[in-house]
Formats: structure tokens, sequence, C-alpha cells
């Protein structure tokens, strides 16, 4: 096995569309678990948005 005897690699394109596939596979996971899953419901932070305010003019437009 001698390095002299190497020769370049070329991906084929099924090998490039694996690659490419698992990016688009992740990002699709990553995108569901973003829409079903969120860390803080929007719900939860429009509710707290009221009290949050510290200027004492937190009313129900948000002005």
């Amino acid at each position: 096995y001698l390095p002299s005897s190497w020769t370049g690699y070329a991906p084929t394109y099924v090998e490039v569309g694996e690659f490419l596939g698992s990016f688009g596979l992740f990002f699709t996971c990553f995108l569901l678990f973003c829409r079903f899953l969120p860390m803080i419901a929007v719900s939860e932070v429009k509710g707290v948005l009221h009290y949050a305010r510290s200027d004492g003019e937190g009313g129900p437009h948000g002005r």
C-alpha cells in the first residue's frame, strides 16, 4: 500500500445525492420539531407580555 499509487477521488451522483439528502432529512426533521414542539408557547409569551412591561402602560393593545 504505497502513497505514491494513490489517485484523486471524485464522488458519483449517488454519493452527492446521499450527502445532500442527509442534510435535507436533518433540516426537515429539525423544522418539524420546531413547528410542533416549540420551546416556549407563543400564547404563554403573549399572556406574560402584559405584565412584563416596566413602564406601566401594559394595556390590551400593548401600548
